[in-house]
Protein backbone atom coordinates (compact mmCIF):
# COMPACT_ATOMS: atom_id res chain seq x y z
CA UNK A 1 0.00 0.00 0.00
CA UNK A 2 1.51 3.43 -0.81
CA UNK A 3 1.87 6.19 1.48
CA UNK A 4 -1.53 8.08 2.23
CA UNK A 5 -1.89 11.08 0.25
CA UNK A 6 -2.53 13.74 3.48
CA UNK A 7 1.04 13.08 4.63
CA UNK A 8 2.36 14.69 1.74
CA UNK A 9 0.37 17.81 2.50
CA UNK A 10 1.15 17.67 5.72
CA UNK A 11 5.00 17.04 5.80
CA UNK A 12 6.07 20.53 5.20
CA UNK A 13 4.95 21.34 8.66
CA UNK A 14 7.90 19.38 10.14
CA UNK A 15 11.26 19.38 9.53
CA UNK A 16 12.49 16.33 9.06
CA UNK A 17 8.62 15.66 6.92
CA UNK A 18 6.22 12.59 8.28
CA UNK A 19 7.07 9.18 7.34
CA UNK A 20 4.87 6.49 7.02
CA UNK A 21 5.04 2.39 7.39
CA UNK A 22 2.44 -0.17 6.28
CA UNK A 23 3.19 -3.19 9.11
CA UNK A 24 0.59 -5.37 7.44
CA UNK A 25 1.25 -8.82 7.90
CA UNK A 26 4.59 -7.93 9.82
CA UNK A 27 4.56 -10.07 13.48
CA UNK A 28 7.98 -9.27 14.63
CA UNK A 29 10.20 -6.39 15.95
CA UNK A 30 13.12 -8.07 13.69
CA UNK A 31 10.76 -8.36 10.77
CA UNK A 32 9.73 -4.75 11.78
CA UNK A 33 13.31 -2.97 11.63
CA UNK A 34 13.62 -3.22 7.99
CA UNK A 35 10.26 -1.78 7.08
CA UNK A 36 10.92 0.91 9.76
CA UNK A 37 14.82 1.82 8.31
CA UNK A 38 12.79 2.45 4.65
CA UNK A 39 10.16 4.41 6.11
CA UNK A 40 12.52 6.91 7.56
CA UNK A 41 14.70 6.41 4.53
CA UNK A 42 17.46 4.96 5.95
CA UNK A 43 19.98 2.11 4.57
CA UNK A 44 21.82 -0.56 6.86
CA UNK A 45 25.08 -0.20 7.57
CA UNK A 46 27.87 -2.55 7.28
CA UNK A 47 28.48 -3.72 10.94
CA UNK A 48 25.63 -1.63 12.59
CA UNK A 49 22.76 -3.35 13.85
CA UNK A 50 19.59 -2.05 12.49
CA UNK A 51 18.23 -1.61 15.95
CA UNK A 52 21.07 1.13 16.39
CA UNK A 53 20.88 2.84 13.32
CA UNK A 54 16.79 3.27 13.87
CA UNK A 55 16.99 4.03 17.68
CA UNK A 56 19.76 6.66 17.44
CA UNK A 57 18.22 8.25 14.40
CA UNK A 58 15.19 8.51 15.80
CA UNK A 59 16.61 9.87 19.30
CA UNK A 60 17.39 12.95 17.18
CA UNK A 61 14.74 13.61 15.25
CA UNK A 62 10.87 14.73 16.15
CA UNK A 63 9.58 13.60 12.55
CA UNK A 64 6.10 12.11 13.21
CA UNK A 65 6.17 8.79 12.68
CA UNK A 66 3.01 6.70 11.35
CA UNK A 67 2.94 2.73 12.08
CA UNK A 68 -0.21 1.55 10.26
CA UNK A 69 -1.38 -2.27 11.07
CA UNK A 70 0.17 -2.49 14.65
CA UNK A 71 -2.39 -5.94 15.30
CA UNK A 72 -0.25 -8.52 14.36
CA UNK A 73 2.47 -6.66 16.60
CA UNK A 74 0.73 -6.30 19.90
CA UNK A 75 2.60 -9.19 21.21
CA UNK A 76 6.25 -7.89 19.86
CA UNK A 77 6.08 -4.02 21.65
CA UNK A 78 9.63 -3.52 22.65
CA UNK A 79 11.01 -2.12 19.55
CA UNK A 80 8.55 0.68 19.93
CA UNK A 81 9.22 0.91 23.86
CA UNK A 82 12.99 0.97 22.91
CA UNK A 83 12.43 3.66 20.43
CA UNK A 84 9.81 6.04 22.59
CA UNK A 85 12.51 6.18 25.84
CA UNK A 86 14.97 6.90 23.51
CA UNK A 87 13.23 9.51 21.41
CA UNK A 88 12.00 12.99 23.79
CA UNK A 89 10.41 14.73 21.13
CA UNK A 90 8.64 11.33 19.15
CA UNK A 91 5.57 11.77 17.65
CA UNK A 92 4.33 8.06 16.98
CA UNK A 93 0.70 7.34 15.54
CA UNK A 94 0.06 3.70 15.54
CA UNK A 95 -3.10 2.17 13.89
CA UNK A 96 -4.45 -1.20 15.66
CA UNK A 97 -7.68 -2.05 16.93
CA UNK A 98 -6.12 -2.72 20.73
CA UNK A 99 -3.90 -0.62 23.12
CA UNK A 100 0.03 -1.34 23.03
CA UNK A 101 -0.23 -1.11 27.10
CA UNK A 102 2.93 1.52 27.05
CA UNK A 103 3.45 4.05 29.79
CA UNK A 104 3.64 6.88 27.32
CA UNK A 105 0.56 5.90 25.66
CA UNK A 106 -2.39 8.21 25.34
Amino acid sequence: MDEPATIDGLAGEFADGIHWASLAGIESSELMLPVLLRAINLRLQGGVAPRRILIERRSKSSMPLILDGFDAMLRDVGLIEEIVNASPNLRLLVTSREELRLAAET
